[in-house]
This record gives structure tokens, C-alpha cells and sequence, in this order.
């Protein structure tokens, strides 16, 4: 292989170019219709699974949320009307000198 000099010229030819061109663009068009065709599948089994739920998810959500709500409102209560005061089994023993 011949070195190149200072101020010679590199021409590349245009047909191995317009071809690799092509089928990158030609790669690029396949990839994207399978991502359509997956994509579009995973969103319809995705429809299809919650309309064979039984309950659907935002149903589930709202009855957790009040479920979590009534939860804390008890605990909260819990903790309010408990007092200050220690059980007697918690209490530590008493030193008598």
C-alpha cells in the first residue's frame, strides 16, 4: 500500500456510499415497524389484561389509599389517647436503699 503525500487528493467513490446509505436507511425503516408492531401488541394484550381484571387498578388504588387513611387516623388516635404514662411491665425496677 502506497503512503499518501502532503497534497494529494482522496476521492472516495460515490457508489459504495449511496448503497451503504441505503441500507442503513432501509435497517433503520425495519427496526422502527418492529418496534410499532411490538409496541402496538404489548399495549393491546396490556388493554386485554385489564379488561379481564376484576377489579380494575384505579379501583384497587382508591380502596388502599382510604384503607392506608383509615389506618393512620387509628394509629394516630391510638397514640394520642394512650397518654404519657409507662405500662408497669415496661417500667424498670425500683432501688430501694
Amino acid at each position: 500500500m502506497a503512503s499518501l503525500e502532503a497534497n494529494e487528493k482522496v476521492e472516495f467513490e460515490s457508489g459504495p456510499l449511496i448503497a451503504g446509505s441505503v441500507l442503513v436507511g432501509v435497517g433503520g425503516l425495519l427496526a422502527f415497524i418492529g418496534f410499532v408492531i411490538g409496541g402496538l401488541h404489548a399495549v393491546n394484550q396490556a388493554i386485554r389484561w385489564f379488561a379481564s381484571m376484576e377489579n380494575p387498578p384505579n379501583a384497587v388504588a382508591k380502596t388502599k389509599w382510604s384503607q392506608l387513611l383509615a389506618a393512620g387516623a387509628a394509629g394516630a388516635n391510638a397514640w394520642k389517647d394512650s397518654g404519657t404514662s409507662v405500662p408497669a411491665h415496661d417500667r424498670p425496677p425500683a432501688r430501694h436503699s
